[in-house]
């Protein structure tokens, strides 16, 4: 449900402090096209200042002609969305699976395609000397070490993992 369509909402805030950003990325896996809109139905002056700017920001007459094409056809947007779930579920199964077999633990996902999992136990040792040697931690030297493999795992520190651990114990749940 839609933060517009909650009954009486300005009984709980103020309306045109409401503003919803949605973009086709997470749902139609979709990141690098970039094409997103954004609603503020209650402030106007919010519309007028990014419609002043929105010249600059247009999205390419390829990527709209897919997008269109794409939302136009309902039973093409439910397949898609039925089969990104199922595939979703079974990559999750997958990684939930290894990271349970190997001990590492992770908060499990609520939704979506992203997983918090806790690799602080395999820094090796040269990379925590590395690391005290120059500014950066361990975690950003072995994110670095492994995307030089070709390896991708966005480090936790990207999105203030301190935020995620279990507050009551200082350390991540075991799943």
């Amino acid at each position: 449900m839609s933060v517009l369509a909650v009954p009486n909402i300005e009984q709980y805030c103020r309306k045109e402090l409401i503003h919803v950003a949605y973009g086709l990325s997470k749902d139609f896996c979709l990141n690098g096209y970039r094409l997103g809109c954004l609603l503020s139905p209650w402030n106007e002056e919010m519309i007028d200042a990014v419609r002043s700017i929105a010249v600059f920001t247009w999205i390419s007459s390829t990527t709209e002609a897919m997008a269109l094409r794409l939302l136009s056809e309902p039973k093409t947007v439910d397949h898609f969305m039925r089969t990104n779930q199922k595939r979703l579920a079974q990559s999750y199964m997958v990684a939930a699976t290894v990271l349970r077999e190997h001990g590492i633990p992770f908060i499990p996902a609520q939704g979506g395609h992203f997983l918090w999992m806790d690799l602080r136990q395999f820094f090796p040792e040269h990379l925590a000397q590395a690391a005290k040697a120059g500014e950066r931690g361990p975690e950003y030297v072995l994110w670095h070490a492994m995307l030089e493999e070709g390896v991708l795992l966005n480090p936790g520190e990207m999105f203030t993992e301190s935020q995620v651990t279990n507050e009551d114990h200082g350390q991540w749940p075991r799943r």
